[in-house]
């Protein structure tokens, strides 16, 4: 239970191989395209939207997230911190 949560929250926010979140956010900003991930009851779903003039740049970076993305230990730490803190809400 839970690993739906995690991996949805994780995987886009790790960022590639070679290029951090934020880092790749500085690359492409300007620009409008989006990634998203789901991990549903039978499929991951990988998707993204960007208007007519990115589809370029939108298509180069679902492709990068398929090919090289990257499991950060601090994006995991700040998950479970975000669920911490949800828990101690929830109890209040």
């Amino acid at each position: 239970p839970g690993l739906h949560m995690f991996a949805n929250s994780c995987f886009i926010a790790g960022g590639l191989k070679d290029l951090p979140l934020d880092a790749l956010n500085r690359q492409i900003g300007g620009r409008n395209v989006g990634v998203t991930f789901n991990v549903g009851d039978d499929a991951f779903q990988l998707r993204g939207a960007c208007t007519k003039n990115d589809l370029d740049l939108q298509l180069q970076l679902l492709t990068a997230y398929l090919t090289a993305p990257a499991f950060r230990a601090e994006t995991a730490e700040q998950f479970m911190q975000q669920m911490d803190a949800g828990y101690a809400q929830r109890a209040h």
